[in-house]
């Protein structure tokens, strides 16, 4: 994985989002804490955030809260982002985002407000 990440690194700013998205994802289904290359997803996202799709932003937001890799720039703009598009959330979506959210104990009260909300809109 050492040999992946090094190959990875100096390439990661032309993965798209959801390149992005998987590598942090396989990274924490093994669960492998690759500290450079987390750096460099996360400096990568936070220049493509805007464009990321739900399952993106819920997959990448699971990862680092699996890994327990504090970002809070790249957490703070999945916050953003996930409110614009909460509306297109499922279920497994808006759970996984609260949990990834409350795992890393970041607190964003619009964001937990939304989810409540959406939860509430499934629900009914």
């Amino acid at each position: 994985m050492n040999a992946i990440s090094a190959q990875a690194r100096p390439r990661i700013h032309h993965f798209g989002m959801q390149g992005l998205s998987n590598t942090v994802w396989a990274y924490a289904t093994l669960p492998i804490r690759d500290t450079p290359l987390l750096s460099s997803i996360s400096s990568s996202g936070l220049r493509k955030v805007a464009q990321w799709r739900s399952q993106e932003l819920v997959n990448s937001a699971w990862a680092v809260a699996k890994l327990g890799y504090m970002d809070c720039p790249l957490m703070t703009a999945i916050a953003a982002q996930s409110l614009r598009i909460l509306p297109d959330y499922e279920a497994r979506d808006i759970a996984n985002t609260a949990w990834a959210f409350s795992t890393l104990s970041i607190h964003n009260g619009p964001l937990f407000e939304s989810i409540a909300q959406s939860a509430i809109n499934l629900l009914s």
